[in-house]
């Protein structure tokens, strides 16, 4: 969630490429890994169950973001030079290519991950080797299509479709290791290998990134199609390799501990975080540029400085405002559901 904040902050640089070559594959190999087909048996209620937790928050902080962008565009006068009303619209279509989504662009995740989930419902049934080879055809058959139509194949399609099949084989990846406890054990043993491998992962990441610059799955940009998977696999395995070196090196005391959790808990809460970093930057970058007399391109900044100002800002901000989020959500005070409303009459 960090680098795709600070992604959304830059435009250029050797960082903006690095980040951008495998931080959303990141996400669905994440989103993988903690997958469990044996625990989703009832396709009823699994669909059920995403519409509440990603269908119904996108649809929400749509509407939300929406009618803040209008009132950020009227106070900067530009309402009158803007269609404001199609925007929302596409919140129907949820394709953050072809310059839909504008108010708050990285909402077209949601929808996208939940086609992958959807998909992955019926895939993983068929055992994980399987249904790593059928991601893959899955894929391998949307390059083919990608090759011959391009941009009239992968923005006709609602929900990020196209990057919902290219996504497959990430999360089938992710779904194949699982939560190995084997793996953090041989990584603590083997602390140096651990570091060296990821590092060397790295190194090959960058050298990616600079021979086919940066991807956006989220614009259907998948760069060289032939090595965008092998790109976004190895972003996610040094991120993996790197993460099991920290958890068994780190020395933990009272300020580790609340770093730790700090970001433990941005991860727990990182669907909030995505929907409204977006639009909170845009205002932060737009500030910084005029207070600092800066160009700024999409509300990005092409220099490392600010776009490091522009992240500490927007970090706060996100922080604060998805506290606010959680509390509200915790207290219950939106939920109609007559047995909460029971409950906490009862404990008053």
């Amino acid at each position: 969630m960090l680098a795709i904040i600070w992604g959304h902050l830059t435009n250029s640089g050797w960082h903006y490429n690095l980040v951008y070559s495998f931080h959303i594959p990141l996400f669905f190999f994440l989103s993988g890994l903690v997958f469990n087909p044996q625990k989703h048996t009832d396709f009823k209620a699994y669909v059920k169950g995403r519409v509440k937790r990603l269908f119904i928050p996108y649809v929400l902080y749509s509407i939300i973001t929406w009618s803040l962008w209008v009132a950020f565009l009227h106070f900067t006068h530009k309402a009158t030079e803007t269609d404001i009303y199609s925007p929302l619209l596409q919140t129907i279509i949820a394709q953050g290519s072809g310059g839909f989504l504008v108010h708050n662009v990285a909402l077209w995740f949601i929808p996208c991950l939940f086609c992958v989930e959807i998909m992955y419902f019926f895939i993983g049934k068929l055992g994980k080797a399987w249904a790593f080879i059928v991601s893959c055809a899955i894929a391998g058959l949307s390059i083919f299509c990608e090759s011959i139509w391009g941009a009239s194949y992968s923005q006709t399609l609602p929900w990020n479709l196209d990057s919902a099949f290219m996504a497959l084989p990430f999360y089938s990846v992710g779904n194949m290791i699982g939560i190995n406890e084997q793996w953090y054990r041989k990584a603590q043993r083997s602390k140096i290998t651990t570091l060296t491998i990821a590092l060397l992962l790295t190194a090959l990441l960058q050298w990616c990134a600079c021979k086919w610059g940066p991807i956006s799955m989220g614009h259907s940009n998948f760069g060289n199609l032939w090595v965008f998977h092998f790109r976004g696999l190895l972003g996610s395995f040094s991120t993996l390799l790197f993460s099991m070196f920290l958890a068994s090196v780190l020395s933990y005391s009272s300020v580790i501990d609340k770093i730790i959790n700090y970001i433990k808990w941005i991860g727990k809460n990182s669907l909030d975080v995505m929907a409204i970093n977006n639009p909170i930057k845009g205002v932060v970058c737009t500030f910084l540029a005029l207070l600092l007399h800066i160009e700024i391109e999409d509300a990005s900044f092409s220099d490392i400085l600010p776009a490091l100002l522009a992240f500490v800002i927007t970090m706060i901000a996100c922080t604060i405002l998805v506290w606010i989020i959680v509390y509200v959500r915790n207290k219950g005070w939106f939920s109609l559901s007559r047995r909460k409303i029971i409950s906490r009459e009862t404990k008053s």
